[in-house]
């Protein structure tokens, strides 16, 4: 359930910082063309200055709202309990192993009875 607030609380900021990007973009613009030349001289000469705020704010707020999604969205981490091998489970396993190595005898013996019926009296 951490997660989830803190992505709900990253997500708030990136958005909060969204509208900062556009409020302070508006005041930068209303006082670079406020004092016309300043204004003018800055759209002749150095036009990404005329938005430097805002895109450094809109960055800001894009990586604070991803980030703020993923925890979000985020699957909580579910933990295994390691359960230790019963007795049970040890004699399975041997009879496994057993069943496996008469399994593997009796094809032996097999392949014996086969080699035997082919070969000439």
């Amino acid at each position: 359930m951490g997660n989830k607030l803190k992505g709900l609380v990253l997500m708030a900021v990136g958005a909060g910082l969204a509208v900062a990007a556009v409020s302070i973009e508006l005041a930068w613009l209303g006082v670079c063309f406020g004092t016309v030349i300043i204004g003018f001289l800055l759209l002749l000469f150095a036009r990404p200055i005329l938005l430097a705020p805002f895109s450094f704010l809109i960055t800001a707020s894009g990586v604070a709202f991803w980030k703020g999604l993923t925890l979000w969205k985020q699957q909580p981490y579910e933990h295994v309990k390691y359960v230790p091998p019963s007795a049970e489970d040890a004699r399975l396993e041997m009879l496994d192993e057993q069943r496996i190595e008469r399994q593997r005898r009796l094809s032996e013996l097999r392949a014996e009875m086969a080699k035997n019926a082919a070969k000439p009296q």
